[in-house]
């Protein structure tokens, strides 16, 4: 294994760590705002704000995705040329990036929409 596949591979896990970050993140802040009257009271006086700091924060994290999936994409791209290994592993450098960063959008909308229910019936 090249040294351009062995960072890869660790391009590969950081982006793994960040999207379990971000999962473990976003749920204990949806725990916070149910447990903490304070916090709840400041997000009822502004119905959007909460949902807005959900997907601000998403975007963070979804650009700290792409940014490893780049770097991860020119590494394998380097070391597939000078290997002669299939595409296939590119791909999926292309697909795991794509899903990763579904995820994160797909938690950052049940948390916003959790978020709006919640204050209006509050």
């Amino acid at each position: 294994m090249s040294t351009e596949s062995e960072l890869a591979l660790e391009y590969f896990k950081l982006g793994n760590c960040v999207v379990a970050f971000y999962v473990v993140q976003t749920l204990l802040f949806l725990n916070a705002i149910y447990k903490e009257p304070k916090l709840l009271a400041t997000l009822c006086n502004s119905r959007e704000l909460a949902s807005s700091i959900t997907w601000y924060i998403a975007i963070v994290y979804i650009v700290i995705i792409l940014g490893c999936a780049g770097l991860e994409f020119c590494l394998r791209y380097s070391s597939t040329v000078l290997e002669g290994h299939s595409t296939i592993v590119i791909a999926s450098t292309i697909l795991s990036a794509v899903g990763r960063s579904c995820i994160i959008a797909i938690l950052a909308l049940a948390c916003s929409e959790l978020i709006k229910k919640y204050i209006v019936a509050v």
